[in-house]
């Protein structure tokens, strides 16, 4: 592989941020339920970036920002992406599942009897004489 990749979980590629409905900016009721919005996505991208992204002390917005800028040059891929939304007070579930199969049985190496090559005799020219 010539351009090794790292998967980020954790600091660099979630992006988790919550939304109310600003479809009624003036409506002050406390009571009004509110929208909630939270995005997960993952990305893959070379270690090098990974780790230069990692070390520079910026924002997460910031961070966000490169990260998107990456995709869009192509030098970043985005892996995931999910998105939940509800009312503020009730319970939203996101499931995923990821399958790994592993072996659980193997043929153990063997040396082979035979090599596959056939050496036959070379032919003599005078056959010899069975009577004598």
């Amino acid at each position: 592989m010539k351009t090794p990749t790292l998967l980020i979980a954790a600091l660099l590629v979630t992006s988790l941020h919550g939304q109310e409905d600003s479809s009624n900016p003036t409506d002050t009721d406390s009571n009004t339920p509110r929208e909630v919005s939270i995005c997960y996505e993952t990305f893959s991208l070379p270690l090098a970036m990974a780790t230069k992204l990692q070390r520079e002390p910026i924002s997460d917005s910031d961070l966000y920002a490169r990260i998107a800028a990456a995709v869009d040059e192509q030098t970043v891929r985005q892996e995931t992406f999910t998105m939940l939304r509800c009312k503020s007070g009730q319970k939203a579930t996101s499931e995923s599942i990821s399958e790994q199969i592993y072996p659980t049985e193997y043929e153990p190496p063997y040396m082979p009897d035979t090599v596959g090559v056939a050496i036959t005799p070379p032919k003599s020219r005078e056959t010899p004489d069975a009577d004598s």
